[in-house]
């Protein structure tokens, strides 16, 4: 059961945890009250509904497009799955003109919501995807149930975990005669060899096969194939897990508990998480679920203007890192060649070649280290502790902490300023601590948000109000 707004597209609509109602929608599905729109298919609608002091996601099916017979199988597979792999089947009624059931809200965005909206997933979290996604395989396998839709659309995302739902066409042990011979069923990229030619017996290797392509279509962003040439381009041993996953032969692929094992020795060693835009789209539906429901008047909004899709987290901040120590690198080679051969040329014509190489190395030294920590490496680093996030908005961010920046700013200005006062005077080393404090300034998300937000913004307006 999707427990976001999936079908949301364009700005407005890609805000919201659910959508508001429209004239055709029910305000009552039972004993649930309505509250919005969580998405739409081609079986029928899920809505956010609340009731006994709690959410639910509820879906209404469209009778003529969903058989009774698949209903039933839904609801009765969806009490057989092992607690937690699925959201809670909270009531249904097959017997309503249109047929629905409640489920409980699960606070999530769906694995192919977090890729279309921030672009494909890196690293750690590929491995977070593949570690969890098949323990719950493994899960629903040894129930003997095969879900055969496995899909980024039915893979919630939820802190440091996945739930899989719409069970809608899975199998078990004891449904077996409910699919007709010679149909083939499944999502197209995601479905197995097997499920394609249809007739044939479907098993767990088609989940297998169906997660084997969702790796790929998560480190790429694109529609999945049998090439698992994206993800090795990311991470070659993931690549090499992927192709087994693939393998066009049922009996080639290995089992959800033989990549429960493969991903076990990432898990163990941790950093394994999604990415920071996905967390927090994620925090926003679990505040929504901690809220007092006498409190819910409205469809609660998401978080701000999110970055554009594809671009990793936190790619502003990493790249001004980048920059920072780039340059503190440049100036401390740069400063350490220019003084060292000025000091050692006057020192060689004053005292002796030996006394000029000394004082090339010795002055050399020092203010190549001096110059890389003032202009680059000691605000980068300031950066990298007390920026947290990019600028968005004329807002200040929680994390822009006036304290922390001015605590960053007198340490690296005291440091600098001291090193350079007991070299070369006090003077230079007032001098180069002030630069060192307001470079590091500059750097904080505190000095960044007043720098972007409250100086810049205006000005760039006000320039274009002008013209």
């Amino acid at each position: 059961m999707n427990a976001s707004a999936t079908d949301a597209h364009g700005d407005e609509g890609d805000d919201l945890v659910a959508r508001p109602l429209g004239p055709g929608d029910p305000r009552q599905i039972g004993k649930f009250e309505i509250i919005g729109l969580l998405g739409a298919g081609g079986m029928g609608e899920v809505y956010l509904g609340a009731a006994d002091g709690q959410y639910a996601a509820v879906k209404l099916i469209r009778p003529q497009l969903v058989p009774p017979e698949r209903f039933r199988r839904e609801i009765a597979i969806l009490y057989r799955v092992p607690v937690g792999v699925a959201p809670e089947v909270l009531a249904h009624d097959s017997t309503a003109a249109r047929p629905w059931f409640a489920a409980e809200y699960v606070p999530g965005i769906t694995l192919d919501e977090a890729v279309q909206g921030s672009g494909p997933l890196p690293r750690s979290a590929l491995w977070l995807l593949l570690a969890r996604t098949a323990a719950r395989l493994q899960e629903i396998h040894e129930a003997g149930i095969v879900h055969r839709d496995l899909k980024p659309a039915n893979v919630m995302l939820v802190p440091d975990d996945v739930r899989l739902i719409d069970f809608g066409i899975a199998r078990d042990s004891v449904q077996k005669g409910l699919t007709r011979n010679g149909v083939s069923y499944g999502t197209p990229g995601f479905k197995a060899p097997e499920q394609h030619r249809g007739g044939g017996s479907v098993t767990a290797a088609a989940d297998v096969y169906a997660l084997g392509a969702m790796l790929v279509y998560a480190a790429s962003g694109s529609e999945p194939g049998v090439d698992a040439g994206p993800l090795r381009r990311v991470d070659v041993a993931l690549a090499a897990v992927a192709e087994r996953c693939l393998a066009g032969e049922p009996q080639a692929r290995p089992t959800a508990a033989d990549l429960v094992k493969a991903a076990r020795d990432h898990e163990v060693a941790g950093h394994l998480c999604w990415p920071q835009e996905v967390t927090s789209r994620i925090a926003v539906r679990q505040d929504l679920a901690r809220r007092p429901l006498t409190k819910v008047t409205t469809v609660p909004p998401e978080i701000g203007p999110r970055p554009a899709p594809g671009r990793p987290p936190g790619g502003a901040v990493m790249r001004l890192r980048s920059v920072m120590l780039a340059v503190g690198l440049t100036a401390g080679i740069a400063s350490a060649i220019v003084t060292g051969a000025v000091y050692g040329v006057a020192a060689v014509l004053e005292s002796g070649f030996e006394a000029g190489l000394r004082a090339a190395l010795v002055n050399g030294t020092v203010n190549g280290i001096g110059a890389g920590l003032t202009f680059g490496l000691m605000p980068g680093f300031a950066m990298l502790f007390t920026a947290g996030r990019p600028v968005s908005g004329p807002s200040r961010p929680p994390d822009a902490s006036p304290f922390r920046a001015l605590a960053a700013m007198i340490a690296t200005g005291a440091v600098i300023g001291a090193g350079y006062g007991l070299v070369i005077g006090s003077v230079p080393g007032l001098a180069a601590g002030l630069m060192a404090a307001v470079g590091t300034g500059t750097m904080t998300a505190w000095g960044r948000w007043l720098v972007l937000a409250r100086i810049r913004s205006p000005l760039s307006r006000r320039v274009a109000g002008k013209r």
